[in-house]
């Protein structure tokens, strides 16, 4: 054990975990979020529960026996929700990403970035185990597993747990915003096609402005279960269309001899930054896995993240290479735009996409909604700013679409900033941190090595993807 190891207790666990269990019917997934009682020496922020056997040391306890889930899901259904979870508009935008790399590169790397997503993916979940068996408690969410990090870490970084565990909040909420604004120039970039040739030209920012009110009565509803149904829609929507999509895709299809093999180097970072988006596993990973019945089911060769990866890997691989063999340079930042206007099937694709997309919009917001939830409850007593919060966060989610309209750059942008620091940086982060306590960084101190190659490659992908989107974004209008 480290010299500098702080002997930390929980010796005023509470009998009740306070989390706000939120949970989609259609997915029958829970969302955990931690409230913020002040523990250990004013540095974290997490409500911790009773211990029933105080004489349970760390290898001993179990913290799943001790987890309160009101509808535990099997292997099976986890793994549904995680492909449900992870097969978005993400895997629409691949064939562009391709676009960017070239044919080889596009391969090589949409499988090296869902290696990396997984291996992050597994990390936070471990270290979550390792921290709730040593801090024993049942649950963590992210914020929370960041926090006990950074109090396993060395002694100067233990002050910082708190502020920590706010900063992942507040990016939350952030990424939260970025990512529906992708939704929303999404839906705008379809609606656009199908209605223009019928009402005129138009702006895609007015089919935007024109979409705010509708996600903002969709958005005041704070019980999931009126949105239920349409989330399941959305889903039954989603699945068939990419059906329909591959029916477009592979009809005659050129010789792969004809496509380059790769593109500019100068593209590169706009591919890294679709392809983490799409692999954005990492905000899904623990809710899934506390809401398991048997949680040991999450990790391993045939567990659901290894399994969800590799079956996502062929499909985004797959959409990739068929879309940008089919469109070529014409490739679109949205397959669904290159998908042909004159054939009913096909504008009916679009049009059933934008609104299943518009759908899956409150759900999408619910975590950021449940932290702005929770932190507004400590400060306001009025219910009426909460939904000042709301509406809030909606109208900054359509003034960002409108001002990134670039489909592509924003999914890249989106990606490049949220995803690589949370998906790819803070894991390698807190797995550091976590093992710290025990000084367990293995032979050679190989899993310092490695955290710090997959820290180096995030932070390569988040500057060079930021600083080549924003360029892209910059120069769209020009």
């Amino acid at each position: 054990m480290h010299p500098n190891k702080e002997n930390i207790t929980n010796e005023s666990f509470k009998n009740e975990l306070n989390k706000s269990a939120v949970a989609d019917p259609g997915l029958n997934l829970n969302i955990f979020v931690i409230g913020s009682d002040i523990k250990d020496g004013n540095r974290s922020t997490l409500k911790l529960v009773e211990k029933s056997k105080e004489e349970l040391n760390e290898e001993e306890y179990d913290p799943f026996s001790f987890r309160q889930v009101q509808h535990p899901t099997t292997y099976g259904e986890t793994l549904v929700n995680f492909l449900k979870s992870l097969v978005g508009t993400g895997v629409l935008a691949m064939p562009y990403g391709f676009q960017n790399t070239g044919m080889i590169i596009g391969i090589l790397g949409t499988c090296i970035i869902g290696f990396i997503s997984a291996y992050c993916g597994n990390t936070l979940v471990r270290c979550s185990h390792i921290l709730l068996k040593r801090r024993k408690i049942p649950i963590l969410d992210f914020a929370g597993v960041a926090e006990q990090a950074f109090l396993s870490g060395p002694q100067r970084f233990r002050k910082y747990s708190m502020f920590v565990g706010k900063f992942i909040d507040l990016f939350i909420v952030l990424g939260t915003i970025g990512g529906n604004g992708c939704y929303i120039v999404f839906i705008a970039s379809n609606l656009k096609q199908l209605l223009d040739p019928m009402v005129g030209e138009h702006s895609s920012r007015i089919y935007m402005v024109a979409m705010l009110p509708v996600i903002l009565v969709m958005n005041l509803v704070r019980n999931l279960k009126y949105i239920a149904p349409f989330s399941m829609f959305a889903n039954a929507v989603l699945g068939s269309g990419l059906v329909i999509i591959f029916y477009y895709i592979v009809q005659d299809l050129p010789a792969v001899s004809t496509m380059p093999l790769y593109a500019s180097a100068s593209q590169l970072p706009l591919f890294f930054g679709t392809a983490v988006f799409a692999y954005g596993m990492i905000g899904v990973v623990l809710p899934l896995e506390n809401d398991m019945k048997k949680p040991t089911q999450f990790l391993g060769v045939g567990g659901v993240l290894s399994i969800g990866v590799c079956f996502t890997a062929v499909l985004y691989t797959t959409m990739g290479f068929l879309g940008y063999l089919k469109y070529g340079e014409k490739t679109e930042a949205s397959i669904t735009l290159n998908l042909p206007l004159d054939e009913p099937i096909a504008k009916s694709v679009k049009l059933l996409y934008s609104v299943a997309v518009l759908f899956t919009y409150p759900m999408a917001s619910y975590p950021a909604m449940q932290i702005l939830q929770s932190y507004s409850a400590k400060s306001f007593k009025s219910l009426s700013v909460l939904y000042f919060f709301r509406v809030l966060m909606d109208v900054l989610t359509v003034l960002l679409a409108i001002l990134i309209p670039n489909l592509g750059a924003f999914v890249s942008l989106v990606g490049a900033v949220s995803s690589c620091l949370f998906g790819l940086i803070f894991p390698p982060v807190i797995e550091l941190l976590t093992y710290y306590e025990d000084f367990n960084y293995g032979r050679f101190y190989s899993r310092i090595w490695k955290n710090i190659f997959i820290i180096i490659f995030g932070a390569l992908g988040f500057i060079t993807g930021t600083y080549f989107s924003i360029l892209d974004i910059i120069n769209f209008d020009k």
